[in-house]
């Protein structure tokens, strides 16, 4: 879960599906405010790294962008999704990209 904050989507996800592993990447200052369950401790990891820096070295089989694009620039969303590409392991792997589109009153 790249820009994951508080995980409520990737805990989700893991309570819904007891096989997966989870990465949340997201600002040293947010992943320390992380509550990780201690069912979930070994299969949850917490990655502090400021997306827009250098990211460690590390792949996943599918990575989530939850409401994170829709803050940034063009230029800046081309970031994120360079480097999230790049962590994908393989061609099997699945990128979903989350966001609300409608941007005004119905």
């Amino acid at each position: 879960d790249i820009g994951g904050s508080s995980g409520t989507l990737i805990l989700e996800l893991l309570s819904a599906y007891p096989h997966l592993t989870g990465i949340i990447l997201d600002l040293p200052s947010v992943t320390a405010l992380v509550q990780i369950p201690p069912s979930f401790k070994e299969r949850l990891k917490l990655i502090p790294t400021d997306f827009f820096g250098t990211w460690p070295a590390f792949s996943a089989d599918c990575a989530v962008l939850s409401r994170v694009l829709h803050d940034w620039s063009d230029e800046h969303c081309v970031d994120i999704l360079t480097k999230t590409c790049h962590i994908l392991s393989d061609s099997s792997s699945r990128l979903y990209i989350i966001e609300n589109i409608c941007g005004g009153s119905l």
